[in-house]
């Protein structure tokens, strides 16, 4: 009895093993997204590069002198639709640096174009550029 009480918590701990997401290896897709209304766009470097239309367009650009540093978030959708956003906000400033050439742009911006909220988000689960 006690064997079976054993092997049917084995089970029973397999069995909700197995009904928890998988994360490992996961892989996820998100085109480039931008919604005028509200001042937001999103989408991966890696996806804007190896989407099948050649519109797709995400660009981040930090320009600096000895006295001072700028920087811009450009999108272009599928459509052709665009957005771009500056900032000179150490704190966004510093976010930017950190993008790696697959990672996840996400930009916010007020009605004056300067970007009030930068996500940078690199992960494995991103596709990887294609030549």
């Amino acid at each position: 009895m006690k064997r079976s009480n054993t092997l049917l918590g084995l089970g029973l701990g397999l069995a909700l093993l197995g009904s928890a997401p998988a994360v490992a290896g996961g892989k996820f897709s998100f085109p480039v997204t931008i919604n005028p209304s509200v001042r937001w766009a999103s989408g991966l470097l890696s996806e804007a590069r190896n989407s099948a239309d050649s519109v797709q367009r995400i660009t981040i650009t930090i320009n600096a002198t000895t006295t001072s540093e700028i920087g811009m978030v450009f999108f272009q959708d599928a459509a052709g639709t665009m957005a771009i956003c500056t900032t000179q906000n150490p704190i966004l400033l510093a976010v930017m640096k950190t993008a790696r050439s697959d990672a996840g742009i996400t930009a916010q911006w007020d009605v004056s174009g300067i970007c009030t909220h930068i996500n940078v988000d690199n992960s494995s689960t991103f596709s990887p550029k294609l030549p």
